[in-house]
């Protein structure tokens, strides 16, 4: 499954899109939002994923979904998340439990409130043009390497401006994926999230960070008409990029990247740990 995902307060168009495929298809198919429905928010696609396990659990199979989003912010080049912030963020899972606790009263997981006021605002490039005092476009080491590997110019996650900025979808992810983390402790659901986590060979779901134009990069554009909305064709290239990095030997390895990284920034599907190019 590949999940297009969107960041914004208030839809215009359809910019939540989810694609699924399997390994008896050659290309992913989009997916109608829920009858009744004009549009996917990112609390209906939350839906679509519980009712995902549940249709695994049934009938025994397993299910990887990549998510359009950054899964952590940059963290070993300064040694911290937020440098000069006083909140102790040792790893991802505390900054998802921060970002949630600061924005849990807005709705459909927008995240709003913790990059809008201070003491994080000024750690941001915001519209209309206005750059916090300690903005700086950083970097994760994967978004690094991907630009290494692939001549592709990921986004900071410190950008939240521009037509290909993440940031404002990646904080709402986070806030999903902390929400993830809490019904698996309430023994709602049971996956795993990568990197962060092994993935073991029974693992029943299992989340991965996905970079829609490193897909299409690696594998080509799966079958789409021309004229299909941005949103659909990057989801199709998420469905689709997942499904054929599935099938690498060793796809879930990543050799000579610390496990401060793993543990704190996360790491981009698809891209190798050894600095190699695997076009």
């Amino acid at each position: 499954m590949g999940i297009d995902w969107s960041g914004a307060q208030s839809y215009t168009g359809d910019p939540v899109q989810i694609a699924l495929t399997d390994d008896m298809e050659s290309n992913a198919e989009i997916i109608p939002p829920p009858e009744g429905e004009r549009r996917w928010t990112r609390t209906s696609a939350a839906a679509a994923i519980y009712g995902l396990y549940e249709e695994l659990r049934r009938t025994g199979q397993r299910a990887v979904v990549g998510m359009d989003f950054s899964f952590g912010f940059p963290f070993v080049d300064k040694g911290r998340y937020f440098p000069g912030d006083q909140t102790p963020l040792p790893d991802a899972s505390a900054l998802w439990a921060h970002i949630e606790n600061i924005s849990h009263h807005q709705k459909d997981y927008y995240a709003g409130a913790f990059y809008r006021n201070e003491p994080y605002a000024r750690y941001f490039l915001q519209q209309p043009n206005r750059k916090g005092t300690d903005y700086s476009p950083r970097l994760r080491l994967t978004e690094t390497r991907c630009r290494q590997q692939f001549n592709l110019h990921p986004c900071s996650v410190f950008s939240l401006i521009g037509a290909n900025t993440v940031g404002i979808g990646s904080l709402a992810g986070m806030r999903w994926l902390q929400a993830l983390t809490v019904e698996r402790q309430q023994e709602e659901i049971d996956f795993r999230i990568w990197p962060f986590e092994e993935v073991r060979s029974y693992e029943r779901l299992v989340f991965v960070e996905i970079y829609p134009r490193l897909c299409r990069r690696l594998f080509g554009d799966p079958v789409s008409p021309p004229e299909m909305p941005s949103h659909q064709r990057d989801a199709l290239f998420a469905a689709h990029g997942v499904k054929l990095i599935c099938q690498r030997p060793n796809c879930w390895e990543l050799p000579g990247v610390p496990e401060e990284v793993l543990r704190t920034e996360g790491w981009i599907f698809g891209v190798t740990g050894d600095g190699r190019s695997s076009i």
